[in-house]
């Protein structure tokens, strides 16, 4: 008895200050605004846009409790798609009735500033060194990936196709989408200084990169051969599919240094939003995340069906959606370091049984007090 529960106490103290990374919800939108958080950064801040009935999408930050509508280049809508460790964001602007422009806003300022003046371009990601990946309309029907650094303007090397820049790392690598001359189907694709090469797809034609991090691993999304799409992470020489059990499909759109990768996985068909939920891979773990959503908000019908940005404290941005109102939210989910409700029961069984050794030590040692 003794030598087991020893053992056991020892294991249990151990289990027991073990910590499990959970999170805290919050609703960043306004009641009646519709919202969707896109990027967020390692200070906190986050970027998106708010839809305001009437007058359209606005480009917006949440800094804290305060919420900063950033305004647009053009008559109306704007959105913010990323941001950088420095509060640099980046976007589209609405130029004009037919035309959208790659957009950037300073933080200090918060004006915005058009990165290809009259031009159709959209700014995807941006790195902490303000080097801004996004693709450029160069003729009708054409699109070539594109990066912004201070006054210059790079066109990526090109396959044939239209290509488009999705993500940059702070190393300069770039990932994004590309066609080739005569494929309808999209092919993920990496610029890093040798020139552009495609990445593996997991059995079927279609693939698509979303995201690098500093390490090169990368996410997105790949067909198998059945022609359904799983989120898929390239790392190195290796393709994985990262899984949707108890789902059809799903997409990565995001992955922090830590390697957490966000995003979204489906049942049936994809275009059904109702079937959308917002996804968490952890190690090899894949997390519904409106599990994290308070029981209050969850019988409102709030469910959260996109995941768009992860920082590397491990804190989620993205959508959510309220399946009875059908009404959207921009959302954050912070970390709460908290030891699991097991963890508490085995810690306290360890401290049980180590009281009973205690007990048992002091009593044999225990010498009759002096007369």
């Amino acid at each position: 008895m003794k030598i087991w529960c020893a053992a056991m106490a020892t294991g249990w103290l151990l289990l027991g200050t073990a910590q499990a990374q959970s999170y805290v919800y919050k609703n960043l939108s306004l009641p009646d605004v519709d919202g969707v958080a896109r990027a967020i950064n390692n200070q906190g801040q986050i970027v998106g846009s708010s839809y305001f009935e009437g007058a359209g999408n606005h480009a917006t930050l949440w800094s804290g409790s305060t919420t900063t509508d950033l305004g647009s280049l053009g008559p109306s809508s704007s959105a913010a798609r990323a941001i950088n460790g420095s509060g640099q964001t980046v976007g589209y602007s609405l130029y004009s009735s037919t035309s959208i422009t790659a957009t950037s806003w300073n933080a200090a300022s918060g004006s915005p500033l058009a990165l290809s003046p009259g031009t159709q371009s959209n700014a995807r990601a941006i790195n902490n060194a303000g080097q801004i990946a996004g693709y450029t309309t160069a003729a009708p029907g054409s699109s070539r990936a594109t990066i912004w650094n201070g006054n210059s303007t790079t066109y990526l090397p090109t396959l044939g196709g239209n290509d488009y820049a999705l993500g940059i790392n702070n190393h300069g690598v770039v990932v994004g989408d590309a066609y080739f001359t005569g494929s309808e189907a999209s092919h993920a694709m990496v610029w890093d200084g040798g020139g552009v090469r495609g990445l593996d797809a997991l059995g079927g034609v279609g693939s698509s990169a979303a995201a690098v991090n500093d390490n090169g691993a990368i996410v997105g999304s790949s067909q198998l051969a059945n022609g359904t799409w799983q989120a898929t992470l390239w790392n190195g020489d290796t393709i994985s599919n990262l899984g949707a059990p108890g789902y059809d499909g799903g997409q990565a759109w995001a992955i922090n240094n830590r390697n957490q990768v966000v995003g979204y996985t489906y049942t049936g068909n994809n275009n059904d939003s109702s079937t959308w939920r917002a996804t968490l891979w952890d190690g090899g773990r894949m997390v519904d995340l409106t599990s994290f959503v308070d029981s209050d908000s969850r019988a409102a019908g709030w469910v959260l069906t996109q995941a768009y940005g992860i920082n590397d404290k491990g804190w989620i941005v993205g959508e959510a959606t309220n399946m009875q109102t059908f009404s959207r939210h921009a959302f954050l989910l912070s970390v709460s370091a908290v030891p699991e409700p097991s963890a508490y029961a085995s810690l306290l069984m360890g401290l049980a049984c180590m009281g009973v050794l205690y007990g048992r030590r002091v009593g044999s040692t225990k010498k009759n007090p002096p007369a």
